[in-house]
């Protein structure tokens, strides 16, 4: 079944209103398990659910909690797919799209991130305290969800 634009803006404002109603109890259980959990990861993505859409065909959500280890960051990154993130403990600074400024997300904050824009910043503020985020991603199955984005090198090119 092929959808409209009008459509997928209908899909992408439910699944953020149904991401917001879930949250209260995923983010106090996720905080719990969190606390219970050793990771010597600096970034840890464990998925929460991930679901096939049965009225949209080729399309998934998935939902993933984010821990930060203090001061820890990601590389330079996009994702094929629409990405709400909502901040449950801590602080994270987000620049999204090449020219967008950073800014720091404080518990309960939210944003948004368009498919295919580059995420060059995605760091835990705080040096002596973890933070943790949900993402909720919505995009075409078969798609990668994380494509690394590497800088240009001093000819000009980047590297794949």
């Amino acid at each position: 079944m092929k959808i409209e634009n009008r459509g997928r803006v209908t899909l992408i404002a439910l699944a953020a209103m149904g991401l917001g109603m879930a949250l209260g109890g995923v983010a106090t259980q996720s905080m719990a398990q969190g606390r219970q959990r050793a990771s010597k990861a600096r970034l840890k993505a464990e998925t929460l659910i991930e679901q096939e859409l049965t009225d949209i065909e080729g399309y998934v959500v998935r939902m993933q909690e984010l821990d930060l280890d203090p001061a820890s960051s990601s590389g330079s990154h996009r994702h094929d797919a629409h990405v709400f993130v909502y901040v449950v403990a801590g602080e994270i600074a987000s620049r999204v799209g090449e020219d967008g400024e950073s800014i720091a997300y404080k518990a309960g904050q939210t944003w948004y991130e368009p498919p295919n824009a580059v995420h060059g910043e995605f760091r835990n503020t705080s040096d002596t305290e973890r933070a943790k985020a949900i993402a909720l991603f919505i995009m075409e199955s078969g798609k990668p969800m994380t494509v690394p984005v590497f800088a240009p090198t001093p000819g000009g090119h980047g590297h794949d």
